[in-house]
């Protein structure tokens, strides 16, 4: 991969597209969850490549290209949030059936079950990023750290935090007796 970002750097656009091909499925995937929309995702993975080949020159090999294209990506898609959030709110002044469509449709289109999809929601966005990158994307403290900015001993604790939360949401929420979701699994 080091060659293919060193030719890239060197002015071989063509060799961008091997990167891409390489990346392209698994920011999707994590897009995706982020975002809650297959076709958010798909705009932002178009985005999200584009600012990497234009700040390709700013990678430094001490990070892993991986983690530094996350971090692009967690980025991009935090902005996005924001964005959606602020356009939400102005739409639920205006559109308060319209809201509830909405509401409806995302539902419609989760990856988790009804009951869960409740659960993960009244996380907030950056609470949300931290299980998807930890638990579907299987990335470590460290790479997590490297995406976010913050250390390896900070993204620990606010996973486990997280997935306390999770545990205690999910259990008010459906009022079961015992506790079986994977996300109790911890990865160093």
């Amino acid at each position: 991969m080091e060659q293919y970002i060193a030719d890239v750097k060197a002015g071989d656009i063509e060799k961008f597209s091997y990167i891409v091909h390489q990346y392209e499925r698994q920011i999707f995937i994590y897009c995706s969850r982020i975002l809650n929309s297959e076709q958010d995702a798909e705009d932002a993975i178009q985005e999200i490549f584009f600012k990497a080949y234009k700040s390709i020159d700013s990678y430094k090999p001490r990070y892993s290209f991986n983690s530094w294209l996350y971090k692009i990506a967690y980025n991009h898609c935090i902005n996005v949030l924001r964005k959606r959030k602020v356009y939400e709110k102005a739409k639920s002044l205006l559109f308060m059936e319209e809201r509830s469509k909405t509401n409806t449709e995302v539902h419609e289109r989760s990856i988790f079950s009804p009951a869960f999809e409740k659960v993960f929601l009244s996380l907030s966005h950056a609470e949300r990023s931290l299980l998807i990158l930890h638990v579907f994307h299987e990335k470590t403290y460290q790479e997590i750290s490297e995406i976010t900015g913050t250390s390896s001993e900070a993204v620990r604790k606010r996973i486990s935090r997280t997935k306390m939360k999770v545990k205690k949401t999910w259990m008010e929420r459906e009022d079961e007796e015992e506790w079986t979701f994977s996300l109790m699994r911890t990865k160093a």
